[in-house]
């Protein structure tokens, strides 16, 4: 990365290396429009081909009321804080939660 690459530019290329998934959700698409390429490792499934319904299911069971509400207010024109959850994702060790 050069020394005068724009902010942009930079997180681009953070989120393109790290482990750890960021994604961004167009409210009025229904659909993400960013997802890097840890999503795929955490979550198992292709970013190209998700659906994004599906994904709810990858959510923790206690967390599924707290997404699909924080979604509702998202349509309701809420600004969107930071989201924290639980996801049952299959690893090397594990399947997933279940």
């Amino acid at each position: 990365m050069q020394p005068n690459a724009s902010p942009r530019a930079f997180l681009g290329a953070l989120t393109e290396t790290i482990d750890q998934v960021v994604f961004a959700y167009g409210v009025d698409a229904a659909q993400f429009i960013y997802l890097n390429p840890a999503f795929e490792t955490v979550f198992g499934q292709n970013r190209e081909t998700l659906d994004p319904r599906a994904l709810l299911a990858s959510v923790h069971a206690e967390d599924q009321e707290y997404i699909s509400e924080a979604y509702q207010d998202l349509l309701g024109g809420k600004p969107a804080s930071r989201w924290s959850f639980a996801c049952c994702c299959p690893t090397a060790r594990n399947g997933g939660c279940g």
